[in-house]
């Protein structure tokens, strides 16, 4: 079972690099080609709540890579779906490198996307050493073993670009500005908490977490609540990324209306 879920990996790295690259160029040609009106705007500030906000914030990070929150079984297929759609990759590949690579050598060399490494190599270029002997799938061994995770991420470039044709076959300026669009901009908000938010020069800290994470206002509020970094970096398995009253985590409101009480474990933390 592993071994097959490794072998499908081979499809991210360059792959993976080039595909970022490709719908940048195509984002660019269909803003040039449609413009760009006031409610397209509405349509791009929705689709990056729902598909960063909750694709990504909600889902990858708290749901799938630390379980600091447990949703019905069929709630949780619709958000790793939904986490598919905003062009990271599967749930097991964003909990795998989210676990095995950036909490466990969080701002050392093992933490591939780290700054420590450069900003081009911490923003992008970090995708490329992605392979399929190095994955850290053992890591999220509870993903792994469920069938439709494996589904999705066996099939992940194929259900990511049926979508976008599907969409686009419909209405064209919906597909660019409600889909591609704020599925590039998640992209960019996991970057730039990557970066900024491992730069000791940037933010503040409520915490000793013997890393680099600072918490950066700005980002906390555009990346819903991602980029309160230092706080999760102190306490990972918390579902709220913010502390103190003013560090507003629109993630953590969403959590409260789609989460349901979660049985006692190990932590995340722990096991990895």
């Amino acid at each position: 079972m592993r071994l097959k879920v490794e072998k499908s990996a081979t499809a991210y790295g360059n792959n993976l690099f080039i595909f970022h690259l490709v719908r940048h160029v195509a984002a660019a040609f269909l803003i040039a080609h449609l413009g760009v009106h006031v409610s397209d705007l509405l349509l791009v500030a929705v689709g990056y709540s729902i598909i960063y906000g909750v694709g990504i914030s909600v889902s990858a990070h708290r749901l799938f890579s630390h379980r600091s929150f447990a949703v019905h079984p069929s709630v949780e297929r619709f958000l790793a779906v939904l986490t598919c759609l905003a062009g990271q990759g599967s749930p097991i590949l964003w909990a795998s490198i989210h676990r095995g690579w950036h909490h466990k050598f969080t701002d050392e060399s093992g933490d591939r996307h780290s700054p420590i490494h450069g900003f081009a190599s911490s923003y992008l270029g970090w995708l490329k050493s992605i392979d399929r002997e190095s994955l850290p799938v053992r890591s999220c061994e509870d993903l792994v073993k469920s069938r439709f995770h494996r589904f999705l991420h066996r099939n992940y470039f194929f259900i990511y670009l049926s979508v976008t044709l599907a969409l686009f076959s419909i209405d064209a300026r919906f597909a660019t500005y409600a889909f591609l669009i704020p599925s590039i901009l998640s992209f960019h908000g996991v970057a730039v908490v990557n970066f900024f938010c491992h730069s000791r020069q940037f933010g503040y800290r409520n915490f000793e977490t013997g890393d680099n994470s600072v918490n950066l206002r700005l980002l906390g509020i555009l990346c819903f609540g991602e980029g309160y970094h230092n706080n999760h970096h102190h306490e990972p398995d918390r579902a709220s990324f913010g502390i103190q009253k003013s560090e507003l985590d629109l993630g953590s409101l969403i959590i409260k209306l789609i989460s349901k009480p979660y049985p006692k474990r190990k932590s995340i933390s722990e096991e990895h």
